[in-house]
C-alpha cells in the first residue's frame, strides 16, 4: 500500500495516516454539523440525511454520534488536550 525506499521508520506513512485520520475526522464533523438538528427527533434527522447515505447508515452514525459513551471519550479527549496544551504554555514561558 504504502512503499517509500527512503522512508526510515516509517516517518512518512506515519504522516500520511495521520494526515488521513485528521481529515476523516473533520469530514464526519461536518457532516454531522450541517445534517444533524438537535431541536429535531431521530427520525426526522434520518430524512435530512444526505442523499448518498442509506437509512440504515445515518441512523447507525447518529446512534452512534449521540451515545454517552462517545461524548464521554470525547470529554475526556478535549479535557487532556486542554492539560496539554496548558502544560506546553507553563514550559515554554519559563
Amino acid at each position: 500500500m504504502f512503499h517509500f525506499d527512503e522512508d526510515c521508520g516509517g516517518i512518512i506513512k506515519r504522516i500520511i495516516l495521520k494526515m488521513l485520520g485528521r481529515a476523516w475526522k473533520e469530514t464526519r464533523n461536518r457532516l454531522y454539523d450541517h445534517c444533524y438538528d438537535s431541536e429535531q427527533i431521530v427520525e426526522e434527522n434520518i430524512e435530512r440525511r444526505p442523499p448518498e447515505i442509506t437509512a440504515d447508515d445515518w441512523r447507525w452514525y447518529l446512534d452512534y454520534h449521540n451515545s454517552k459513551e462517545t461524548k464521554v471519550i470525547y470529554f475526556y479527549f478535549i479535557t487532556e488536550k486542554v492539560y496539554l496544551c496548558y502544560i506546553e504554555l507553563v514550559r515554554t514561558s519559563v
